[in-house]
């Protein structure tokens, strides 16, 4: 059954735009393991798989055993340095060692969040630091490569090389394995610092950025300058030299660092392809195009190889073939190296404005969390220990995200009389059943402050009263540690008492420019249609124009006074039929047959008081 308004009025003022705004988001959940190819080097204490360096392992497959892992998530404390950080963290018995580019090694609590100690160097630290036996091992831009003591920060030793050490320090049977700028890998002793062996192909000019992944008696990295993956012997000949197994050359320059799973070595390059060789030949697999350089360093869990890109997205493909399973495009730049826990994805993205920390399933790439934390650029890897992701910034942070409230439920009505009592519902849930505060803003300058606690689960409820008008609720949860949901809504209108005449839509009122304003939200036009103007160009001023109709689904319509904010008429999620019978617009109220409402292509619709216009015989139809 449809309703009609008519209502002849003459209005000035006319402001036409657009907004459109699409938000879409699939939860899923894998219950998938892992098994991993080696896993020699597991740092486990109580239970805990720890991240003692560079993507968890000396594989560099970027996953743990974990089987909880936050989503959503929410910052649960955040640690200042004075440089940028492209160190990723690594976390071992209760602390976290991260580089920054202030000069300093950092050795945080993950319990306290206090500094324990720092360690000042003589240029930047890129390299993310490798923990092994009470010492932690990293790289300088002062060409250095450190071992200091793991609970006081007190250096142990130092090795000299020819180059910056942007490289990150590998651990496997007793040795450390890392490159330079100079061209040369390095095999050092984990206790002393002398080399056990060094590597240079035929003294060629390259650089290695790369970090070495060591697996079966192998050691692979890739280089810049000239684009070669290499395969060496781990153990070396004893006599300060190795042997080169294998050599590969490749388009363009490799910033990313090889991950080996399955006697397949994957490894991305600048010329926008990730390649996949054999371990033992050294032979191509596959290679996958992207759309950008992949300096992310890939990553391996339940048979599929994840990878960001330069091009802005990150992909999931088939680890035996290459084929492409999901790709998903995030609202930022370059992808950092991701790792894998609990049949999630986690990485971070380069944005000023969009989020840049997101975890994506990872069987099908849809959004599970995402965030906006500070600084442009997060697109160092992050680590996971602990049920705690870790990841820094360029805004010189390192943050530590957990698990965070469910978003809430707000119920109640969404329209009603002014002056009246209605009670609303609010609830959230916390994974592990923390007890719960909450935060009301009613959206007319009043809110709750923080309430609580309140059981996980648990249904609250307040009341309110409105004036007339529209509103919009909102509601976030937080749990007992501080940590924040994201922020419900609900959109309440509360328009004034209609007399009779006006419920049969007989207004007969006349309103003036700067007293009327009709507004509409729609999610969906399905059609404009409008008389050809009289005016040849359809930007010349002024217009006039009869027979203007537009049918669509409107979200929220509605008619108001615009000095005395009373509401004529609303409409919410109704097919609706707006007709203007005849307009002239002296600025601002370009349409096309068939098209658009000036900056209206849908879905917005507003005229109002601040362009000159008169409006005769505007109707609305609900045709649902």
């Amino acid at each position: 059954m449809s309703k009609k308004i008519t209502i002849s009025i003459i209005l000035i003022g006319c402001l036409l735009t657009i907004s459109i705004a699409n938000v879409n988001a699939l939860a899923l959940k894998s219950d998938k393991k892992q098994i991993n190819s080696q896993d020699s080097f597991e740092s486990l204490n109580g239970g805990i798989d720890w991240w003692p360096m560079f993507k968890h392992d000396s594989t560099h497959c970027g996953y743990s055993n974990s089987n909880i892992a936050p989503a959503p998530f929410g910052v649960l404390w955040n640690y200042s340095t004075n440089g940028e950080i492209y160190s990723s963290p690594s976390v071992v018995n209760n602390k976290n060692y991260i580089g920054s580019n202030d000069d300093y090694l950092y050795c945080l609590s993950t319990e306290s969040y206090d500094e324990l100690w720092k360690y000042k160097t003589d240029d930047d630290v890129k390299s993310t630091p490798a923990v092994y036996e009470n010492k932690v091992y990293f790289g300088s831009r002062d060409k250095y490569v450190y071992c200091l003591n793991a609970d006081t920060g007190i250096e142990i030793w130092k090795f000299k090389t020819d180059g910056f050490v942007y490289s990150s320090p590998t651990v496997f049977d007793d040795k450390i394995y890392i490159g330079s700028q100079d061209g040369y890998l390095y095999c050092l002793n984990p206790d002393t610092g002398s080399a056990f062996w060094s590597f240079k192909y035929k003294y060629e000019d390259y650089s290695i950025f790369s970090s070495p992944a060591v697996v079966d008696g192998n050691v692979f990295f890739s280089t810049v300058g000239k684009a070669n993956v290499f395969c060496l012997d781990a153990q070396g000949n004893g006599d300060g030299t190795t042997d080169m197994k294998w050599i590969k050359t490749i388009q363009g320059y490799s910033y990313s660092s090889p991950c080996v799973a399955n006697d397949k070595v994957y490894v991305g390059s600048d010329d926008e392809y990730l390649y996949c060789f054999d371990t033992d030949t050294g032979n191509e697999i596959w290679k996958f195009k992207t759309g950008g350089a992949v300096r992310s360093t890939p990553s391996f869990a339940y048979g599929n190889i994840y990878v960001g890109s330069d091009d802005g997205k990150i992909y999931c493909l088939n680890a035996e073939n290459g084929q492409k399973i999901w790709s998903f495009l995030p609202l930022a730049g370059g992808i950092s190296s991701p790792i894998i826990v609990d049949g999630k994805v986690y990485f971070g993205a380069a944005s000023t404005i969009n989020p840049n920390i997101y975890c994506v399933n990872a069987d099908t790439g849809h959004v599970l969390s995402r965030m906006k934390i500070g600084g442009m650029q997060s697109t160092a890897s992050p680590a996971f220990a602990d049920e705690k992701l870790y990841i820094g910034s360029d805004d010189g942070k390192i943050y530590c995200l957990t698990q965070a409230p469910n978003t809430p439920t707000i119920n109640g009505p969404t329209n009603g009389k002014i002056k009246t009592t209605y009670s609303y519902s609010f609830c959230s849930e916390h994974l592990y059943g923390h007890e719960l505060y909450y935060y009301i803003n009613w959206g007319d300058g009043t809110n709750t402050g923080w309430i609580g606690p309140y059981s996980s689960g648990e249904e609250i409820t307040k009341s309110k009263s409105w004036d007339q008008g529209s509103y919009d609720i909102k509601a976030k949860a937080k749990d007992e540690y501080g940590v924040e949901s994201d922020w419900a809504s609900l959109k309440v209108t509360m328009p004034r008492k209609r007399s009779a005449n006006s419920e049969e839509g007989d207004f007969n009122k006349l309103f003036f420019y700067d007293d009327i304003e009709v507004g509409w939200w729609g999610s969906d036009i399905v059609s404009i249609s409008i008389k050809p103007e009289i005016q040849p160009h359809p930007f010349a001023f002024p217009k006039f124009y009869s027979d203007l109709t537009i049918v669509g689904k409107t979200d929220y319509l509605r008619l108001r006074n615009h000095k005395t904010d009373e509401v004529y008429y609303s409409a919410e999620g109704k097919l609706v039929e707006l007709k203007i019978n005849c307009m002239f617009a002296s600025f601002g109220g370009y349409a096309s047959e068939g098209g658009s409402f000036y900056y209206i292509s849908s879905p917005w619709f507003h005229v109002g008081p601040r362009f000159p216009a008169f409006i005769y015989n505007l109707s609305i139809k609900v045709l649902d």
